[in-house]
């Protein structure tokens, strides 16, 4: 883990779904993530505005010097980084196997 100073913040599973669900266009039989310019016009609805709520939180006066919030971050970045890697390696010895 890491050590910090200052407020910390996260976005749970639950609420990282609620930001998903509200942000999927659903047409007849088929769904979609709605565009750029849509969330643009839709983000300050309330119900968009209700789930992006925690992430407004999580991201609202970054500080990388003494920040908790930026540390999560930043881990959470490194972590991705890493199952990245790990996942190109994965594809690459695929890849290898299948020749």
């Amino acid at each position: 883990m890491y050590a910090c100073n200052g407020k910390d913040a996260q976005v749970f599973t639950l609420q990282q779904r609620g930001i998903a669900e509200a942000l999927i266009m659903r047409e007849s039989e088929s769904s979609r993530c709605i565009r750029y310019h849509e969330f643009l016009e839709k983000m300050e609805e309330p119900l968009i505005s209700y789930h992006l709520a925690p992430l407004r939180v999580l991201l609202e006066e970054l500080n990388p010097n003494e920040d908790c919030k930026w540390k999560r971050l930043d881990a959470t970045r490194d972590a991705l980084y890493e199952l990245k890697n790990y996942c190109e390696e994965l594809l690459h010895l695929k890849k290898t196997n299948l020749k």
